[in-house]
């Protein structure tokens, strides 16, 4: 598969940590609302989240934002099941709940839970985006899978986590 130029870029998909402390989620906010802005006008315009908690969850506040001005902007989801806030915060699912009600697309992996269903959710992200976004502090876990299979399919990955190191230099 031969990596696409910036020009033909169209999509991107979100992967990132669920446990991110107050502190650099606004700081992740910022750099979201000035990426996502930057990439709409390199022509992105179709962005895709998996509904996590935590970056995924910042990732689909920032595209409805950017929606607010750019109306052509598309936020698709790609959920693993459609029962995976059983055991959320009544706040955290009221978020949830925002973001499925403004987006544009939703696609489930499984009905309800599976051993299989987070990870089937982040293969098809990488399917779907020709360029992912991600906040990816270690190596472990479902993020750095993604972020490795992504690679692998020579997609480019710009991290969240990486221009907030640099910014505190």
């Amino acid at each position: 598969m031969a990596k696409k130029s910036f020009g033909e870029i169209k999509t991107a998909f979100f992967t990132g940590h669920r446990n991110i402390d107050a502190q650099t989620q606004t700081q992740i906010s910022f750099v979201l609302d000035y990426l996502l802005k930057t990439m709409y006008n390199s022509g992105i315009t179709k962005f895709y989240a998996g509904g996590a908690l935590g970056f995924d969850t910042l990732a689909a506040l920032a595209v409805l934002r950017l929606k607010k001005n750019f109306p052509d902007v598309t936020l698709e989801l790609v959920l693993p099941c459609k029962n995976q806030t059983k055991f959320w915060t009544g706040e955290d699912v009221e978020t949830y709940n925002y973001i499925l009600s403004q987006a544009d697309r939703v696609e489930y992996m499984a009905e309800s839970y599976t051993s299989t269903c987070m990870h089937e959710r982040n293969d098809r992200l990488v399917e779907l985006g020709d360029i992912g976004v991600a906040f990816l502090e270690h190596s472990g876990g479902g993020t750095a899978y993604t972020v490795n299979h992504a690679l692998n399919q020579e997609k480019e990955i710009i991290n969240v986590y990486d221009m907030l190191i640099s910014l505190h230099k």
